[in-house]
């Protein structure tokens, strides 16, 4: 059975039921991301979302000394991006309308999105085991909470904070493939100049070239309708994960000069590689953006050379002359370019801060 377009269904509420499970998980994790209906309710998630960073605060505080700077960084980064999105009027519920009409145009059926579903749940299940398996470990043998229920909220606030890592890279990886597929759609017939899709169970007939710029301009207009609070999220994860991979790094010198006990050396290794991949994979999916950008403009070209019609060369040409503007690429808040070169500039602030640290502590020595 072939699946139907999403676009047949009620759109936007069903594809709101099909997430509601990870957005009602998000919520309890203190991230209000707008699906409020009544001031009641956004006072209800307000005094929530404070309790919770007052809590998660305090389990944070009662951890020995040895943990203490280590663990302050990603607190930091919960609180921060917890107390923006108070403030802050997420725009997720426009961007699941706008989501819903590109992809009718696309014709992405609701497979797809069950898919996307799993993997996001597939993410959380893995990073929350791998989590819990070495935190776990980890506090057993040095004792780390006086307090199971310590520790319980302490576990919580770092489920939470990778929960939001996985649904911010999932967002940009859905900007990914609708880019993707409007380059496949392109492709498709090259010869012919029109494009069809199905809405409200009407075959529909568009000129392919205007109506795919179109598109171009749409997904390009939801990356930067998400942008604020991916920035924010961004921003705080940057900023959060060099000091704490320097303390890490230098930690694991100290192993190695049996300073410190080797037990420590699990916990150290996976906070660093867990820190760095939510960090890079949104660089490696940005650069994505970059090389189906340069696709499409290579078939555009190709195209511009062979065709004879006036009027589809002008359309080629305003295409080309707007994928050069809107290039999708991505800096935050205009500053931090999201690329392959933020990981090695990141790698290069910690390997120059640990050579100064080692130099005055005289590790070695």
């Amino acid at each position: 059975m072939t699946p139907q377009p999403i676009g047949n269904m009620n759109s936007q509420r069903y594809l709101y039921q099909l997430y509601k499970p990870i957005l009602t998980l998000m919520l309890i994790c203190g991230y209000n991301l707008g699906f409020n209906r009544n001031a009641f309710t956004k006072f209800v998630i307000r005094v929530y979302s404070v309790f919770l960073i007052v809590i998660i605060s305090y389990a944070n505080m009662t951890c020995c000394p040895a943990q203490e700077i280590s663990f302050i960084w990603p607190l930091l980064e919960y609180v921060v991006y917890v107390m923006i999105m108070l403030f802050y009027k997420s725009r997720m519920p426009v961007y699941f309308r706008k989501l819903v009409e590109i992809d009718t145009f696309l014709r992405i059926n609701n497979r797809h999105y069950y898919k996307t579903r799993t993997k996001i749940y597939g993410l959380i299940i893995t990073m929350f085991c791998i989590r819990f398996a070495f935190v776990t470990g980890y506090c057993l043998l040095h004792s780390c909470y006086t307090s199971a229920i310590m520790f319980g909220v302490y576990e919580f606030s770092m489920v939470a904070l990778d929960i939001n890592r996985i649904w911010r890279f999932c967002i940009f990886e859905e900007i990914w493939y609708r880019l993707k597929l409007l380059r496949m759609r392109i492709r498709e017939s090259p010869e012919e100049n029109y494009y069809l899709y199905v809405k409200d169970n009407k075959m529909l007939k568009e000129n392919k070239m205007r109506f795919a710029l179109y598109l171009y301009q749409r997904i390009a207009d939801l990356l930067d309708l998400i942008s604020p609070e991916l920035n924010a999220s961004l921003f705080m994860g940057v900023i959060c994960s060099v000091p704490k991979n320097i303390i890490n790094i230098y930690r694991i010198l100290l192993v190695v000069d049996d300073s410190i006990p080797t037990e420590s050396l699990g916990i150290m290794v996976f906070q660093i590689f867990q820190t760095s991949i939510f960090i890079f994979t949104p660089c490696i999916v940005v650069e994505m953006y970059q090389s189906e950008v340069e696709k499409i403009r290579l078939f555009l070209m190709h195209q511009l050379v062979h065709e004879e019609d006036l009027e589809i060369r002008r359309d080629i040409q305003i295409f080309l002359q707007y994928t050069s503007i809107r290039t999708f690429r991505y800096k935050i808040w205009r500053i931090i370019p999201m690329d392959l070169s933020l990981p090695l500039q990141l790698m290069n602030i910690c390997t120059t801060y640990v050579i100064v640290i080692v130099n005055f502590t005289k590790v070695f020595d």
